[in-house]
């Protein structure tokens, strides 16, 4: 049983310290890449596509492991996708040595399209192999492991800027890539195949207190007249997402998985509307990885640590925020946090812009609480994203309860890709190559004021407006 133990626990700590790798890896090169590749020749829109070319395929090849990942397969994709995510980072240190404008782009293209690759089959599949090997505890395995992403990425752009100020551009891929790898050889010789991978039947239970909960990490509704009770025959993909079909054990009537739901699902008006707000910061993350470090270096003369020292300013609070704001999403005020979170990111936004009209205000200092306010807003318009979907879902009819929660997180991890593209092709090129760093922040700014109003409306108009609950947590 010791053995036993310790197999777990090292199985279950490799997948999380990938996730913290990741993470690291993802965000290792923000702080100089921009300020490297310029000096090749890149102007700011292929720095963007850069930037944004693994997002693009991550979003690409999400659709392929929609369909082509089983239970029987997940570990070898899982470990294929480690793999090839590690290789491919690490691979991206011969850039210091390339000098040559186009190859420099086309290897970063590349590499980064590789990675996407790794990173859609890899993290499809990391979190559902090591909840299957301890069930009981797959909520918190599930929190730590968005905990430590968000960690890496919060490590990530300090610790590439001192790698690179000491070691030089090859260093900061290499070693990330290396400490992602070292995790993938753990998992191969430790992740099981998924322990929950034959049909099951899913059950969820009220209790005596009249709350819906959890059993054993499993869901059904039954013996409540006001509810409906289902019960699903499960054949999961990409950690039990999808389903074959589902039964309603009062009417006997089976609600069959619909291949095609997840383009129905999208192309709903209300849901189009809220997810505007997530495109839009996906946008502005990636406006930041490229411009930031080329504005801090032309008006402040900033080296590669200050650089990343700056990034810090909007990464803590946006880390820290989240637990908060996950508190807040657990007593029912996810859309309220999503609009005030909203409305302040377009305030912070349009306080960046105040420069331009006020050059006293272009200060370091100035600079600094902004970005510090726009980190604390920038959490709270994607943190409820998932509650706040699945209710959408609800409104507009879609009653597989299994099939919703895939497509609900298959549609996040797009707006994160979409807003990506959004903000290589329109913000740091059209935008931030003619117009500056301050205006693009205005339009960043009134994007967002526009969208927040039309989501207000949305909320309304399907009455969101109120407390909000996961299926599993709903009061009577």
């Amino acid at each position: 049983m010791a053995e036993f133990g310790l197999r777990k626990f090292v199985a279950i700590s490799s997948g999380l310290m990938f996730y913290f790798f990741v993470g690291i890896e993802e965000t290792v090169m923000t702080s100089y890449f921009s300020l490297e590749a310029s000096k090749r020749g890149l102007d700011i829109v292929q720095i963007g596509l850069c930037f944004c070319m693994m997002d693009v395929s991550t979003f690409l090849f999400s659709f392929l492991a929609m369909f082509t990942i089983t239970p029987s397969r997940e570990r070898l994709f899982c470990v294929s996708g480690m793999v090839l995510l590690s290789l491919a980072a690490m691979a991206t240190s011969v850039l210091q040595w390339v000098h040559s404008g186009a190859l420099f782009f086309s290897l970063s293209v590349g590499m980064e399209f590789l990675v996407g690759i790794g990173s859609a089959f890899s993290l499809a599949t990391t979190l559902p192999l090591i909840t299957s090997v301890h069930l009981e505890a797959a909520g918190s395995i599930t929190a730590c492991a968005e905990a430590l992403l968000n960690l890496g990425c919060l490590v990530g752009p300090p610790f590439g800027s001192v790698l690179y100020s000491y070691c030089g551009m090859f260093a900061p891929p290499l070693i990330s890539g290396g400490l992602a790898a070292l995790s993938a050889v753990v998992a191969a010789f430790y992740l099981p195949q998924n322990l929950s991978c034959s049909t099951q039947i899913r059950s969820e239970q009220l209790t005596s207190s009249g709350r819906i909960k959890r059993v054993n990490g499993l869901f059904s509704v039954e013996n409540h007249p006001a509810r409906t009770s289902v019960s699903s025959l499960q054949t999961p993909l990409i950690g039990g997402g999808i389903v074959e079909a589902s039964e309603d054990l009062m009417t006997g009537k089976q609600l069959l998985f619909d291949p095609w739901a997840y383009f129905k699902f999208v192309a709903k008006p209300g849901l189009i509307v809220l997810s505007l707000l997530g495109i839009v910061v996906a946008a502005q993350s990636l406006f930041f990885e490229v411009c930031l470090s080329l504005y801090l270096e032309d008006k402040f003369s900033m080296d590669a640590i200050e650089i990343g020292l700056m990034f810090l300013l909007f990464n803590v609070p946006n880390s820290l925020m989240v637990v908060l704001y996950g508190l807040a999403v657990d007593r029912g005020f996810g859309m309220h946090v999503t609009l005030l979170s909203a409305f302040g990111f377009s305030a912070t936004f349009f306080a960046l812009f105040l420069p331009d009209l006020i050059p006293s205000l272009q200060t370091v200092w100035y600079l600094a609480t902004m970005l510090v306010i726009a980190g604390t807003c920038a959490a709270g318009t994607y943190i409820p994203a998932y509650l706040i979907y699945e209710r959408v879902a609800e409104v507009y009819g879609f009653q597989n309860e299994s099939q919703t929660r895939f497509l609900v997180s298959t549609w996040i991890n797009n707006l994160s890709s979409i807003g990506a593209l959004a903000g290589a092709t329109w913000l740091t090129g059209p935008m931030y190559g003619h117009y500056g760093f301050n205006t693009t922040c205005l339009a960043i700014s009134v994007c967002m004021f526009v969208f927040s109003v039309a989501s207000l409306a949305a909320a309304a108009q399907m009455r969101l407006l109120k407390k909000l609950y996961y299926a599993d947590d709903l009061p009577l």
